[in-house]
């Protein structure tokens, strides 16, 4: 048994907090959506961008870094989630989400703009800006 120093304990026990229940991403940034809590996640009147992605594709891998970063910047004015396609299957369909990843942003249950595969953080920031102005 090794004993922390109590900056080390500190340390650690905030990088836990800030970590979801499944130890994916910073929880007050981003969560996970399944096809049961999808339609509320949506339905609020509230903006909210949505990353469709799947295990071992190499697209995903490469825009989550960048999702991560700039959707940061829009904490507080847009949510932002991740619905992993193996979850959503309902949702996939219903939105005819065929490529991944793919980001849709909704305003008030609404798609209102579509993203597909790798794309610059450029291009994400300015639609996530559209959306947080609207």
């Amino acid at each position: 048994m090794s004993r922390l120093s109590p900056d080390a304990r500190d340390s650690k026990k905030d990088t836990s907090e800030n970590m979801d229940e499944n130890h994916n991403s910073p929880a007050w940034r981003i969560i996970d959506l399944t096809d049961a809590d999808f339609a509320k996640a949506i339905m609020s009147n509230e903006k909210i961008v949505v990353e469709f992605w799947k295990e071992l594709c190499v697209p995903c891998a490469v825009m989550k870094t960048i999702f991560e970063n700039v959707t940061e910047q829009y904490r507080g004015s847009v949510k932002s989630a991740r619905a992993r396609v193996d979850s959503a299957q309902t949702v996939l369909k219903l939105f005819n989400v065929f490529n991944v990843p793919t980001f849709l942003f909704f305003y008030k249950g609404k798609v209102v703009d579509t993203l597909i595969g790798i794309v610059s953080e450029e291009n994400l920031n300015n639609t996530l800006k559209k959306l947080s102005a609207m």
